[in-house]
């Protein structure tokens, strides 16, 4: 059985490249890329992600 993942809305998750790929549990995201430093990139992304590859990370304060 799959961990549960709990996402919020505005947390910044890792998704790895096998989690772009067809299956179950998807949602769809819109936010943007978050740079090394913690800054955001300006272009606004849009991708379907399987919730169960997503993980929340911690980003650097500005």
């Amino acid at each position: 059985m799959p961990s549960t993942t709990r996402v919020t809305v505005g947390a910044t998750i890792r998704v790895p490249a096998d989690g772009y790929r067809f299956g179950a549990l998807w949602a769809e995201l819109r936010g943007h890329e978050v740079n090394p430093d913690g800054t955001l990139r300006i272009r606004q992304r849009f991708a379907f992600v399987r919730l169960d590859r997503a993980v929340a990370v911690e980003v650097p304060s500005r």
